[in-house]
């Protein structure tokens, strides 16, 4: 208690004491919000994680003490944001990271701390959106990033489709996309949106592979999620006045892979009888979504 008061504390409560808009220490060769960072995180984390060792604390009171100590540097960003101060800046991504640990460990294996992850990463998005909450957003960035592994080793070890922590991992994806309207950056915000298509199409692949003895159904589910991509895009697109490339570009791989797919290997693997009204099903899908993406561009300009 003692070694983290001084080394992860003290220097929050110093500086929320002497209030000050500006760097303290502007000449520093490690930036001084990074090192209160990595002192409250970092120091914070350490000393809970050798207290949990010590008493064998299992990991819902491990959880615990991280909430505990959260909402420490919650209300010092609190005595903080009364006025502007460079020690709020610093506080507020500490106190959402250690929030976060401690409700991943509180919620166990289950689905719903996925879904507190992803609230909490759209919450840290918005929230670093203000200058007195700068960095907030990479706790944001870091928390999807967990999302996107959960998803990738849930699909290698499990093998039981559409369980509960399933739909959890699908809804996080689509939090994901609605938060990076909150990005500025164009760029990190295609990432964002390009990370969830390809976590997508992998989750179809594996949890529609099992329903059948053959894949046919990943190539279904492959069509009809590029389709719908394509038609809100098209749509959005409309009533934007201008085309959304990106977009349409996402919605067009997925309608390629599902050809590519269809092609090479489901019209090898299946018997003549079902070969052609899959073939042909196919063809009047994508005649259809032709069909309505000339009718709904025009008038449209490229943006």
């Amino acid at each position: 208690m003692v070694a983290w008061s001084a080394g992860a504390v003290l220097p929050f409560v110093r500086g929320a004491a002497t209030p000050s808009a500006g760097n303290p220490f502007p000449d520093s060769l490690l930036p001084y919000a990074l090192e209160l960072r990595l002192l409250g995180a970092g120091g914070s984390a350490a000393a809970i994680a050798i207290t949990a060792r010590a008493w064998a604390l299992t990991d819902r009171e491990a959880g615990l003490l991280f909430l505990l100590t959260a909402t420490i540097y919650g209300a010092l960003t609190w005595v903080g944001t009364r006025e502007a101060n460079f020690v709020a800046r610093a506080a507020a991504p500490v106190a959402a990271a250690l929030a976060a640990t401690g409700s991943f460990l509180l919620l166990g294996d289950g689905a719903a701390r996925w879904y507190v992850v992803a609230a909490l990463g759209a919450a840290c998005l918005h929230g670093g959106r203000s200058p007195r909450f700068e960095g907030l957003q990479w706790v944001g960035h870091g928390l999807f990033a967990l999302l996107a592994i959960g998803i990738l080793t849930e699909v290698v070890r499990s093998d039981v489709p559409f369980e509960a922590i399933d739909w959890s991992h699908i809804t996080g994806l689509a939090a994901a996309v609605a938060a990076s309207s909150l990005i500025a950056q164009a760029r990190i915000r295609f990432l964002y949106r390009l990370g969830a298509h390809l976590l997508v199409l992998v989750w179809l692949a594996e949890h529609f592979s099992v329903v059948s003895d053959g894949s046919e159904w990943v190539t279904v589910a492959w069509g009809v999620y590029g389709a719908a991509l394509l038609l809100a895009a098209i749509e959005a697109g409309r009533r934007r006045g201008a085309y959304l490339v990106r977009a349409q570009a996402l919605a067009a791989s997925a309608l390629g892979l599902a050809v590519l797919k269809l092609l090479l290997v489901d019209l090898a693997q299946v018997s003549s009888l079902v070969r052609i009204p899959l073939f042909l099903g196919f063809g009047l899908a994508l005649i259809a979504v032709s069909a309505f993406f000339q009718r709904s561009t025009r008038g449209t300009t490229r943006g």
